[in-house]
């Protein structure tokens, strides 16, 4: 699961050259719930974003093929206090749910940027202090910078007002 629809279509494009090889049948779900409960008993590998997936395992019980999933893995995790948070969490939550009544475990895998709070998430997602890996910004492949500059004023919109010059001069060097 990710949660652009544009990631969930360049996700597709390559893993479907890559795990088609193999012979492995990769799904994007359209959110045309009737044609894509068809394709989904066929598929072997299914992406789609937090909207389409929740339509689907809401009614996990009557569906065999939400039963069935034996990884779930959820892509860009940070995102989880934005937008979309709300929906992936309920979605993270009720395939945790499902793992503990269907016969088999589902195993849940989250990837995420860089988290203050990773050990928090980890836990959330199920995952064991040996199995949670959550590396130093520095390793990225472009590194991150950290800065911060604090403001001392308290007025809420004196205190904006201040911050817009430094944070376009940051953002623009």
């Amino acid at each position: 699961m990710a949660p652009f629809q544009s990631i969930v279509v360049e996700r597709f494009e390559d893993w479907s050259e890559k795990f088609g090889a193999l012979g492995l049948k990769v799904l994007q779900l359209t959110g045309e719930s009737a044609s894509d409960l068809k394709l989904l008993e066929k598929a072997d590998i299914v992406l789609a974003t937090p909207d389409k997936w929740d339509m689907l395992s809401r009614r996990w019980k009557q569906r065999k093929a939400i039963q069935a999933v034996n990884l779930f893995i959820v892509d860009e995790l940070h995102l989880i206090g934005g937008e979309v948070g709300p929906t992936m969490e309920i979605i993270v939550s009720r395939m945790r749910y499902i793992s503990s009544q269907a016969p088999n475990p589902i195993r849940v895998i989250g990837l995420s940027s860089s988290l203050a709070n990773a050990r928090d998430a980890g836990e959330w997602i199920g995952a064991s202090t040996n199995c949670l890996f959550n590396f130093h910004p520095g390793v990225r492949p472009v590194p991150l910078e950290i800065y911060i500059q604090g403001f001392d004023i308290t007025n809420f919109d004196t205190r904006m007002q201040a911050m817009i010059r430094p944070t376009y001069m940051a953002i623009k060097s």
